[in-house]
C-alpha cells in the first residue's frame, strides 16, 4: 500500500513539474522560479535589433525595471553636445494565460503594447515585437542590472 501511495505521488510530482515547463523557444527547459518571479527585476538593454539587423550603437541606454506589483518603468538616457537627457515612461504591466506574451500599458495610453517573450531566464530577458503597419520586427535583448 505505500509503495503504491509513493509512486502516485511521485508520479503527480512528476507531472506538475514538466506541465510546469517553459514554453520560451529560447528559454530554460525547467525552472524552479516562477515566471513573475524570472521578470520580475531590473534590466539593461544589450542589443536591439530591427529586421536581424543589430542597431545597439545607436540605441540610448535604456534600463527597464518590472516590478511585482505589475507596474514598469523604463528610462531612456542619451547624450547629445554634451547634454545628458532622460526620458521616462511608465505603467502597468500583466502576462498572457499561457505567459509567452508581456502587455505593456503606458500611463494615459488605451491600448497595450505586446511583446512576445523568446527568452526569460534568470539573468536574462528576449523580447520580440512586430509592428504591422512597418513591417518590422524589433528583437531586444535584456540582461539583469548587477
Amino acid at each position: 500500500m505505500k509503495a503504491s501511495f509513493r509512486t502516485v505521488v511521485l508520479a503527480s510530482f512528476l507531472l506538475v513539474l514538466f506541465a510546469s515547463c517553459d514554453k520560451y523557444p529560447n528559454g530554460p527547459s525547467f525552472s524552479l522560479r516562477t515566471k513573475k518571479a524570472r521578470l520580475c527585476n531590473e534590466w539593461v538593454l544589450t542589443s536591439y535589433q530591427i529586421n536581424g539587423n543589430e542597431f545597439i550603437e545607436n540605441q540610448p541606454e535604456v534600463k527597464m525595471a518590472i516590478d511585482k506589483d505589475e507596474t514598469y518603468s523604463i528610462s531612456r538616457t542619451t547624450s547629445s553636445l554634451g547634454q545628458i537627457q532622460t526620458e521616462y515612461e511608465h505603467g502597468t504591466w500583466t502576462l498572457d494565460s499561457e505567459g509567452t506574451v508581456l502587455s505593456h500599458l503606458i500611463s494615459g495610453e488605451e491600448y497595450p503594447v505586446d511583446f512576445t517573450i523568446n527568452e526569460l531566464r534568470n539573468k536574462s530577458l528576449t523580447l520580440q515585437y512586430y509592428n504591422v503597419q512597418t513591417n518590422n520586427t524589433y528583437i531586444m535583448v535584456y540582461k539583469q542590472v548587477e
